[in-house]
């Protein structure tokens, strides 16, 4: 997750947590390596393509082993600030 943030800069609750395993495994099969970022992922819901590093694409793979397509890739806590 945070060589994936580092190498696009797309945001972690805003984009990086909604991604399913299946997204990421479409990823691992491209030549060259394109994650479909879906409107209902996004932030501002706009549909957009994100270009991936190799080494982050070296980096997910492993992850891929014995998760279901619809399962979210990366399961992270969502931490708000009561104002």
């Amino acid at each position: 997750m945070v060589l994936l943030g580092a190498f696009t800069g797309q945001r972690p609750q805003a984009t990086i947590a909604r991604p399913s395993a299946g997204q990421f495994r479409d990823v691992v099969r491209q030549e060259k390596p394109v994650l479909d970022i879906l409107p209902d992922q996004n932030k501002i819901r706009m549909q957009h393509y994100c270009p991936l590093h190799l080494q982050v694409v070296e980096a997910v793979a492993p992850l891929l082993d014995g998760r279901l397509d619809n399962e979210l890739m990366f399961k992270t806590a969502v931490i708000r600030t009561i104002v």
